[in-house]
C-alpha cells in the first residue's frame, strides 16, 4: 500500500487504516465483547466519509469521519466502536416503527451508552454524548416513551439539533443484518461464552426469524402417514434401491428432509435470506435426522448437510443463473429424503412427477399447479 496522504494531511493511508485496525483488535481484549460482537464485526464494510460529523451505521456498514477519529484518543475509538456495532447487534435499525427516528436514536444511544460506562470503557474527548444513568433499568421502547411524554430541558447531551447515527437500512440490509446478528449469536453459544449475548437480543431477534408458514400444519399430514403403520411401501430400502421393500420410519421424527432452493436471478437476495426463517423452524421443530439445504439454478450449485444436533448456520447465496428442476428431481431420486420442500418462483418448465412428499413454496407468482405435492403461495418484496 503506497504512503498516501489523500485522507488527511500529514497521515497516511496506511496509518489511518493501521490505527482503526488497532482499535478493532483493542475492542475485543475485553472479554465480554468479543464471542458475539467479534462475528458481527467481520460483516461489515468501513468506510471513511467526511460527510458526516461522527460515525455512523446502516446495519452494512459502519463510516467514520477521518478528521473525527483522528481526533479521538484510541481509548474513545474503542468505545465508538463498541457503540456502532450494539446498534446492529441490539437490531435497533429495525425496530423504529412509526417513532420519531431522532428521539428513537436518543433512546437506543443511552441505552448502549450506560452499558459502555458500566462496562468501564473511556468517554474522553465524547463526554457530551446521549447518556443518562436514571435509566440503566429501562430498554430503548421504555426509555423513549420517557422522553416522548417528558422531554428533559434542551440543551447539552439532549439537544434535538442535528442527526443521529443511525441510517435507514435498504430491505436486502435489514435481512442481512438479522442473518448477521443470528449467526453472531450462534458463534457465541458454540464458543462457551453464551453470556456474552444480552438476553433480550434473543428475545428480539426470535421476533425477527418466526415463521410466517404454518408447518405443524404442513408437516403433520407426513407424521399422520407415518403414524399409520412401521413399514412404509413408499420408497425402495436403500439396502435394496431395485426392490420395493419395506423400510422402517421413525413415529415422531422426520429421518431426513432436502430443502431446496431457487437462487436464480428472478429471486432476490432478500427472498433467499428470509427462507432462513423457514428452515430454522423446521430444524429447530422437527429435528430431522439429516437436513439437506441444496441451492439450484440450472444445476445443484451447493449442497449443507446438518445432521440433527448440528446448529444451523449462515446460507452462502452461490449461482443466480436461470432455473431448471431437472437436477432437483435427479437429486431428489438419488437421496430419497422423507419429504422434500422446494422454494421456488416457479418461472420454469415444470418437474415430472416423483414419489416423494414434496411442499412447492411458490414466491410472487401466479403459477396455480404442480405436478405433483402440494403448491403454498406466499407474497414477498
Amino acid at each position: 500500500m503506497t504512503q498516501s496522504t489523500s485522507i488527511i494531511e500529514g497521515i497516511s493511508d496506511y496509518d489511518l487504516q493501521r490505527a482503526l485496525d488497532k482499535t478493532k483488535s483493542r475492542a475485543f481484549t475485553h472479554k465480554k465483547n468479543g464471542a458475539f460482537l467479534g462475528p458481527l464485526l467481520v460483516s461489515l464494510e468501513f468506510q471513511w466519509d467526511r460527510s458526516i460529523p461522527t460515525a455512523c451505521t446502516n446495519g452494512a456498514f459502519i463510516k467514520w469521519n477521518p478528521d473525527w477519529f483522528v481526533s479521538l484518543v484510541p481509548d474513545a475509538r474503542v468505545t465508538v466502536l463498541l457503540h456502532e456495532l450494539w446498534h446492529i447487534g441490539y437490531m435497533h435499525l429495525l425496530r423504529l416503527n412509526n417513532r420519531n427516528a431522532l428521539v428513537w436514536n436518543f433512546s437506543c444511544d443511552v441505552v448502549i451508552n450506560n452499558k459502555l460506562e458500566q462496562e468501564g470503557y473511556s468517554f474522553e474527548g465524547i463526554e457530551d454524548c446521549w447518556k443518562d444513568r436514571q435509566y440503566d433499568s429501562l430498554c430503548a421502547e421504555e426509555i423513549y416513551d420517557r422522553l416522548i411524554t417528558d422531554p428533559p430541558p434542551m440543551g447539552g447531551a439532549w439537544s434535538i439539533e442535528g442527526d443521529g447515527d443511525m441510517i435507514a437500512p435498504e430491505a436486502v440490509d435489514k435481512q442481512k443484518m438479522v442473518n448477521n446478528v443470528a449467526q453472531a449469536v450462534q458463534a457465541a453459544k458454540l464458543s462457551g461464552d453464551p453470556g456474552a449475548v444480552p438476553g433480550e437480543i434473543e428475545s428480539i431477534l426470535d421476533q425477527f426469524l418466526q415463521p410466517k408458514l404454518r408447518w405443524e400444519v404442513l408437516l403433520n399430514r407426513f407424521f399422520q402417514d407415518f403414524h399409520k403403520e412401521d413399514f412404509t411401501w413408499s420408497r425402495p430400502n436403500r439396502r435394496y434401491p431395485d426392490q420395493y421393500m419395506p423400510s422402517m420410519q421413525s413415529n415422531n421424527q422426520l429421518k431426513d428432509l432436502n430443502y431446496y432452493i431457487d437462487v436464480s436471478g428472478s429471486i432476490s437476495d432478500a427472498q433467499i435470506v428470509r427462507c432462513n426463517s423457514e428452515i430454522r423452524h423446521i430444524k429447530d421443530t422437527y429435528k430431522p435426522k439429516k437436513l439437506r439445504l441444496i441451492l439450484f439454478d440450472t444445476k445443484i450449485s451447493a449442497v449443507y448437510e446438518y445432521e440433527e444436533h448440528e446448529p444451523f448456520d449462515k446460507l452462502v447465496v452461490v449461482g443466480r443463473g436461470g432455473t431448471d428442476l431437472v437436477p432437483v428431481r435427479e437429486h431428489i431420486l438419488k437421496t430419497l429424503p422423507t419429504a422434500a420442500v422446494i422454494f421456488s418462483d416457479l418461472w420454469v418448465t415444470p418437474m415430472e412427477p416423483v414419489d416423494i412428499p414434496i411442499i412447492w413454496i411458490a414466491v410472487n407468482t401466479t403459477v396455480d399447479k404442480v405436478t405433483c405435492g402440494t403448491l403454498i403461495h406466499i407474497q414477498e418484496q
